[in-house]
């Protein structure tokens, strides 16, 4: 059971929740199953249904069929009663397999982020890359940010344009690489800047 990207279903539902927008599996599980708050006088919904969670596959674009998703959420809920409480949920996607497959395609680490709803980079590339390589590398970083966070293109050039001057200077991108962790030296970021 795995999507388009050959990764598991769970595996990518549990990276964009809690890797990519920094909410626990207890604020994601609420999110979900009220979507709306719409419950009478604060009512809380205890239960997360199939519409609930096939809506959050769409809304993350995680590429997963319907058949998928159906049996991701066969998959969840374990007592097999059509729907899915918070402890089915804890123990799903608490460390699906393939999480740290999905994360490394992405660039990422298996710990959570630390700033600004950013993801934190992957550990610095081993040394010995061939020209260009590393700086491929930071541009890929800055494409996964952009993905994972909902950007778009014109919406992550104003993060990264840190002074709002329009231009993407040297300071600008050095500001951006130190915002989100992204470690990369003065000559991986001028090529960058020149492949921008």
């Amino acid at each position: 059971m795995e999507s388009p990207s050959n990764h598991p279903p769970l595996a990518l539902l549990a990276a964009a929740l809690v890797h990519y927008n920094e909410m626990t599996l207890e604020e994601a599980f609420e999110q979900i199953a009220n979507p709306d708050d719409e419950g009478e006088e604060g009512a809380v919904n205890e239960f997360m249904g199939y519409a609930e969670l096939r809506q959050t596959f769409l809304d993350l674009e995680l590429g997963c069929s319907e058949a998928t998703i159906q049996k991701a959420f066969q998959q969840i809920d374990a007592k097999q009663d059509g729907k899915i409480d918070i402890e089915e949920w804890r123990e799903a996607l608490a460390s699906p397999e393939g999480l740290d497959d999905v994360l490394a395609s992405r660039g990422l680490t298996n710990k959570a982020p630390q700033s600004d709803g950013l993801p934190p980079p992957a550990p610095p590339a081993p040394g010995g890359q061939k020209r260009g390589e590393a700086a491929r590398e930071v541009l890929n970083q800055l494409g996964a940010v952009l993905k994972y966070n909902g950007l778009t293109l014109e919406e992550g050039f104003e993060e990264v344009d840190c002074d709002q001057d329009g231009l993407v200077s040297m300071d600008d991108l050095r500001n951006a690489a130190a915002n989100l962790q992204i470690e990369a030296d003065d000559e991986t970021l001028g090529e960058v800047h020149e492949m921008m």
